[in-house]
């Protein structure tokens, strides 16, 4: 979901500069995003570690061939849904279709945008991922960007998309984000409410998560390049509790 950090340090120098006008404590959380440096390739380049696994795919797959699934079939798939409040994954139906033949239980997620209303962000996702009961539950994926207001403004906007999830479909969403994300925006709103699916390509995330995003360099027949892979804190059964009823 998140884009590549290996990212030149004069690159970073002149973004740290480019953001004098943004918040001190913003640009440092930013800064130190950029600097973890490069994601260590872990053990699931090529053969499924984990009991229970999955991945993430968006448009940004482009052509998958779904005929090459069943080779190397993931335990679930999350599915970019919607970004914002108006833009919809062009990809994202078809996929949703092409694993359901495949018995594969899918989730939808919306990236969350820090530039519109995070109530209307959350309707535009409902109305585009038309979930149903089988489906993984809702995600919220929120990142940092080199661009975000205070903390607390950003801690309200998500609140509103979170509340609005829950008022609509009766369920708290699934949040996406790093440790870091989580501690310093939705700790004090989220804990126990919300599951966590936590990305660290490094080492197991300190936070209590539910899933985990240990890396973006997964090979698997279907896709020309590598896929983003996650593994679940369960078995089988255990995943049931996060689908929908």
């Amino acid at each position: 979901m998140k884009a590549k950090r290996v990212i030149p340090l004069a690159v970073v120098g002149l973004t740290l500069v480019g953001l004098t006008y943004c918040n001190l404590n913003t640009i440092k959380d930013y800064a130190k995003h950029l600097l973890k440096g490069p994601a260590i390739t872990v053990e699931t380049n090529d053969t499924p570690i984990d009991k229970v696994w999955g991945i993430d795919i968006s448009h940004h797959q482009k052509n998958v061939k779904w005929s090459k699934m069943a080779d190397k079939k993931p335990d679930f798939i999350f599915l970019k849904a919607t970004e914002g409040s108006t833009h919809t994954d062009t990809r994202y139906k078809q996929y949703k279709t092409e694993a359901e033949k495949l018995d594969i239980p899918t989730g939808a997620y919306h990236f969350f945008s820090y530039s519109s209303d995070g109530a209307k962000q959350a309707r535009h996702f409902i109305a585009t991922a038309k979930l149903k009961p089988g489906d993984l539950l809702p995600v919220l994926d929120c990142e940092f960007t080199n661009k975000m207001a205070s903390r607390e403004k950003v801690t309200r906007e998500l609140m509103k998309f979170i509340r609005t999830i829950e008022a609509e479909l009766g369920v708290s969403p699934i949040i996406y984000c790093e440790c870091d994300y989580y501690y310093k925006f939705l700790k004090n709103e989220v804990k126990g409410r919300c599951p966590l699916w936590i990305s660290n390509f490094h080492r197991e995330p300190r936070c209590n998560y539910v899933f985990w995003q240990k890396t973006d360099k997964f090979r698997h027949p279907s896709f020309a390049g590598t896929v983003d892979y996650n593994s679940f804190k369960g078995g089988t059964q255990e995943l049931k509790k996060y689908q929908l009823k």
